[in-house]
């Protein structure tokens, strides 16, 4: 980090050092989830570069942040917003590798949708659509069901990992991250 750019963290010395604790805290606990959320959306060449934009963009806007318990939620929707913006300037199209490598029939299913899609205007901004009806899909999303995309589509953990992180039993994983590709499903339907 940029020393000038640590410095608005706060204003006097003892801000200042506590909230580069917090940074340096947050950095510990989100920054591996972050690139994997980035590496699966512009691939990892260039994952590194947006997740660091993304910490830039939280010590930028520290001070104006006035909800701290939904930091995670936020860091992730920067990295989200950011890895789209990144596909729209190098006019890369966006990975869907992970989800045809997991088990389901679902990857394959939404991989061939969006192969639909060309370079033409109109079809651009039918995905544009589509994506943001995705976006709040996902929104909808209860946070478990989310947590479980994560862990299993992005992180690759087991049925076993996730049911003890998240306190519910294995098949009610199941049911979960069922349910949240049914619901992602309906967004493009």
């Amino acid at each position: 980090m940029r020393k000038s750019t640590v410095q608005h963290l706060g204003t006097d010395g003892e801000s200042s050092a506590k909230g580069r604790l917090c940074i340096e805290y947050l950095v510990d606990c989100f920054h591996t989830t972050l690139l994997n959320k980035a590496t699966s959306i512009v691939g990892a060449s260039i994952a590194e570069e947006v997740v660091q934009d993304t910490w830039l963009t939280l010590i930028e806007s520290w001070n104006s942040i006035n909800d701290t318990d939904s930091l995670g939620s936020w860091l992730h929707r920067v990295v989200f917003n950011k890895s789209l913006n990144r596909i729209k300037k190098d006019k890369r199209c966006v990975s869907l590798e992970w989800l045809t490598s997991h088990d389901g029939g679902y990857g394959r299913e939404i991989e061939n949708y969006f192969l639909t899609f060309n370079d033409e205007p109109e079809a651009l901004l039918t995905l544009q659509q589509t994506l943001l009806k995705l976006e709040k899909q996902w929104s909808g999303l209860s946070t478990k069901q989310q947590q479980v995309c994560e862990m299993r589509l992005i992180h690759g953990y087991s049925y076993d990992h996730i049911a003890e992180s998240l306190d519910v039993t294995i098949s009610n994983s199941k049911v979960l991250l069922h349910r949240a590709r049914v619901s992602m499903l309906e967004a493009i339907s």
